[in-house]
């Protein structure tokens, strides 16, 4: 149990940036449900009372947490040099299985959240939706719907091996990027198939 911490008058923005920042240490190393409300007041060294002023709910404290840790992973991803030159690639994915592997609790909570809360739901989505804007913009992926179908299920598939592959890992760091970039290069190739195949459509049909 952490220590409680001694009273100190803060402003509200201070306050409310240290009851997140609470959270966030936490779910970086926990998962985001066995988050305890107690043990923030605890640590924040304030009354009940205080916290649910800045935020009513557990949920609503919850979602504040997970969307500052999604502006922390898109900061982390842009910071990554990603392209379609293969090495710059297998680069960026060697980046991204490191973050998740030191960040694992944190970025499951960002992409996948906890239960079924719709607040909370509604979190994960906008950060995967900016996740994906952000993918495209690197790799020059045209904004045509089934590509970013296609997008999406390709960013839950290297999540998914990623996430299997730090539970247990089966190889060294490694190989599991060179099996991503391998497995990634389809995927690509269909996401030009379809973006060539819109565009000829749609120049036949005002041609």
């Amino acid at each position: 149990m952490t220590n409680p911490a001694p009273r100190r008058r803060l402003d509200p923005e201070a306050r409310k940036a240290q009851l997140i920042g609470i959270g966030l240490d936490h779910i970086r190393q926990h998962p985001i449900d066995q988050l305890a409300l107690e043990e923030v007041i605890s640590t924040a060294g304030i009354s009940n009372g205080l916290l649910y002023h800045y935020f009513p709910t557990k949920i609503d404290y919850q979602v504040a947490v997970v969307e500052e840790a999604a502006d922390e992973l898109l900061d982390a991803l842009r910071a990554v040099t990603l392209s379609r030159d293969p090495s710059m690639f297998l680069t960026a994915l060697d980046a991204f299985v490191v973050y998740v592997e030191t960040h694992r609790e944190a970025y499951v909570a960002v992409t996948r959240g906890a239960g079924s809360d719709a607040g909370l739901m509604a979190c994960v989505d906008r950060a995967k939706t900016a996740i994906i804007d952000l993918l495209q913009e690197k790799l020059s992926i045209p904004d045509d719907p089934n590509v970013v179908l296609l997008l999406r299920g390709w960013l839950a598939f290297v999540e998914e091996i990623t996430l299997q592959w730090i539970k247990r890992p089966t190889c060294p760091r490694s190989e599991l990027v060179q099996l991503l970039e391998l497995a990634s290069e389809p995927m690509l190739e269909v996401a030009d198939r379809v973006a060539l195949g819109r565009a000829a459509s749609a120049a036949t049909e005002h041609g």
